[in-house]
């Protein structure tokens, strides 16, 4: 599977190529995200011309930057996860009112009675933001997505979007909206929030694509309403968590296209359970 609109699929992005800018996402500093990007990209069809177009502030609330990939004719979008304080309270202003709902569940089924369409319409109703005359804590985000959809269009390139935990559950919302590929890591859901995001079930399956590992409880949160690729965790609920351990199982299952060896980074990641490839 690959994303970007060139011919040759070594030009294509895959997986675990975005798995690459949304891990990046957590460094302090841009030259230490490029640092990354490109030991991960050097001796591939990739390698040579990538650039940091935008890079946020590392306090921003899901902090985003955009990197030009010119060989597969795209640019990526990532977006991080809960880091900070302000990341934590974003969370619950996003998902409070579903993470209440499901624990109520647990007692009485509400969940499973009450049909989605009206659980959809009512949090949208409950959300204050519009009463108290004060925006999302997306909106910014997707602005800036709807401007690098048409600077893509423009130069003839793809707008793909990557991001974990936080990260991916905002990139599920700015990919249905701008209409552009999402590929996401352990995101939390946002299936019962879609009136509110003015999201719709087309921008949603022609565009989503979640990465859910075993055990982990942030994509529990909501549901997902994507193509969700299931993976295999063993480890503790945080462990499993962490979008470098995901990106190691995948390379486990899947192997690399590029011929990438991981198995060092994936031992100091995973630890005495890592199983190198052959």
């Amino acid at each position: 599977m690959g994303w970007g609109p060139s011919g040759s699929m070594g030009k294509r992005l895959t997986a675990l190529d975005l798995h690459v800018f949304a891990s990046a996402m957590y460094e302090g500093i841009e030259k230490d995200v490029m640092r990354i990007i490109r030991n991960a990209t050097e001796g591939t069809q990739l390698a040579g011309g990538i650039e940091t177009e935008f890079l946020a502030n590392f306090s921003q609330i899901g902090r985003w930057g955009l990197f030009k990939v010119p060989s597969a004719k795209s640019r990526v979008l990532a977006i991080r996860g809960t880091t900070t304080s302000k990341d934590a309270m974003a969370n619950t202003d996003l998902f409070a009112s579903i993470q209440i709902l499901q624990l109520v569940s647990r007692i009485t089924p509400v969940l499973e009675v009450i049909p989605v369409q009206w659980l959809q319409h009512v949090n949208r109703m409950i959300n204050l933001h519009p009463w108290m005359g004060d925006g999302e804590v997306y909106v910014k985000l997707l602005a800036f997505a709807a401007d690098a959809k048409q600077r893509c269009i423009k130069d003839v390139y793809d707008l793909i979007i990557t991001g974990h935990s936080l990260g991916g559950g905002l990139a599920q919302i700015v990919g249905a909206r701008v209409h552009a590929s999402a590929v996401t890591w352990s995101p939390v859901g946002v299936l019962y929030n879609m009136d509110r995001f003015n999201m719709t079930e087309r921008g949603v399956y022609r565009n989503i694509v979640d990465v859910q590992p075993d055990l982990d409880v942030v994509p529990l949160i909501d549901k997902q309403p994507g193509f969700t690729k299931r993976i295999a965790c063993t480890a503790t609920t945080l462990q499993c968590h962490s979008v470098r351990r995901s990106g190691c199982e995948l390379y486990w299952i899947c192997g690399d296209a590029r011929g990438r060896n991981m198995d060092a980074n994936c031992k100091a990641e995973v630890g005495a359970g890592w199983f190198p490839q052959d």
